[in-house]
């Protein structure tokens, strides 16, 4: 799944976050417990990018993103098990200090 057209970039390949914050609270609605899983995926797949692209920025956000993270790192779907590991690899690598306790 590509969806790293919902990134503006910037200059030396910083990321602005202006356009994820606006379809931001519609991706929130697909990692609740009762969507099927492949929204669970989709929701962690944004989640991935907006952490991969947008690095230190997206801690903004992290009060959408990291329970989701962790909760489906043990779903019973391979996909969405993939989605959240693949999150944290990435929240690691690109996340900045803000996450360096997690």
């Amino acid at each position: 799944m590509y969806l790293h057209w919902c990134f503006i970039v910037g200059d030396y390949y910083k990321i602005d976050l202006i356009f994820v914050s606006i379809i931001w609270k519609y991706w929130i609605k697909f990692q609740a417990p009762e969507m099927p899983w492949p929204d669970h995926q989709w929701a962690l797949c944004i989640f991935d990018d907006a952490i991969e692209y947008g690095g230190p920025a997206c801690a903004k956000y992290q009060e959408y993103f990291l329970q989701p993270m962790l909760n489906y790192v043990t779903d019973k779907s391979a996909e969405v098990r993939q989605a959240a590991v693949y999150g944290w690899g990435v929240l690691g690598q690109f996340g900045g200090e803000a996450f360096a306790g997690w």
